[in-house]
């Protein structure tokens, strides 16, 4: 397979199956609605990658140890700032879609998400090396992709209180759940893909929670 056609490849398995897995999962919201709500996601991703660079930078000239940068970049900028941001986002679409179904919200939630975790893997996918860059999307595929919509749908669920939530506990739960996740990637584990798939699995079980509640929550407003 020449360069160019693993690179097309890289970017449909990381950029195009997951927007068709949200398109899956929710059918009728009209494009325009997505395109407004992946640009939003995007946004949020040009944000936190200038942080990122400029905490690098602070990095390097403050020679932190790899584990202090480690901890710092997962748990402060990955975790803390990415998931400040899509919480005002989240909050703001929310409150334009009041008295909407709480289903039609989470789905909301995920398109945010999926904006920024498109955006994302196309940025690692263009700074891969050819020999990594299919492997390398479909990693990302299936987890950091999962990851952000799980903290999507989280946060979601606490701004419209489902569940007795609220987001001061949805809100720490969700930089929680980024930063361990981005924290275990940066270390490289030994257990590197059990102890990610197992974290993805307490997310994808969170989730399922929740879309039921919000379902049982719809169905008594219908009735």
């Amino acid at each position: 397979m020449t360069r160019p056609e693993t690179f097309w490849l890289a970017i449909v398995i990381s950029v195009l199956l997951p927007l068709l897995v949200g398109r899956l999962i929710d059918p009728t919201r009209c494009i325009t609605d997505i395109t407004k709500l992946l640009g939003y996601g995007a946004a949020t991703t040009i944000v936190a990658f200038g942080a990122e660079l400029e905490f690098q930078a602070i990095a390097r000239s403050a020679s932190l140890d790899p584990e202090t940068t480690a901890f710092v970049a997962a748990f402060i900028i990955a975790g803390f700032l990415e998931e400040l941001i899509r919480f005002f986002i989240l909050d703001h679409i929310i409150r334009k879609l009041d008295k909407t179904p709480i289903i039609v919200m989470l789905a909301a939630s995920m398109w945010v998400s999926l904006g920024f975790a498109v955006v994302e893997n196309a940025l690692y996918v263009i700074g891969s090396s050819p020999k990594m860059a299919v492997t390398l999307a479909i990693v990302r595929f299936v987890w950091p992709t999962t990851m952000h919509l799980f903290a999507g749908v989280l946060q979601c669920a606490g701004i419209v209180r489902l569940l007795g939530m609220s987001p001061k506990f949805t809100f720490p739960a969700a930089v929680l759940f980024h930063g361990l996740f981005d924290w275990v990637q940066m270390n490289h584990a030994t257990h590197f893909y059990s102890t990610i798939t197992l974290i993805s699995f307490c997310g994808f079980i969170a989730t399922s929670i929740i879309v039921r509640q919000a379902r049982v929550v719809d169905a008594k407003a219908c009735s």
